[in-house]
């Protein structure tokens, strides 16, 4: 597929946005070399590329790749002590 192709799955409520994306839907596997932005309700991925396998249930976000996630409960973050 190639333009603004957008999938969704619903059981998990996730949403994937890049420009192309190739599929195997037969074997449960897709992967894109072009930008791609996944989400769902709290979290945000941003990669430079993805694989997925097992019908989404492995995603292999490959580049420069980032998570957010929204906090908005007001969760308190836990004290991290980094040691080197």
């Amino acid at each position: 597929m190639r333009g603004d192709v957008v999938m969704i799955q619903p059981d998990r409520n996730l949403r994937l946005d890049t420009e192309t994306l190739q599929a195997n839907l037969k074997a449960g596997e897709m992967h894109t070399n072009s930008a791609v932005i996944v989400r769902d309700t709290t979290r945000k991925i941003t990669a430079d590329n993805m694989q997925a396998f097992d019908n989404g249930a492995r995603l292999i976000f490959g580049g420069t790749a980032r998570m957010t996630i929204d906090n908005s409960d007001n969760l308190a973050a836990p004290d991290i002590e980094i040691k080197s």
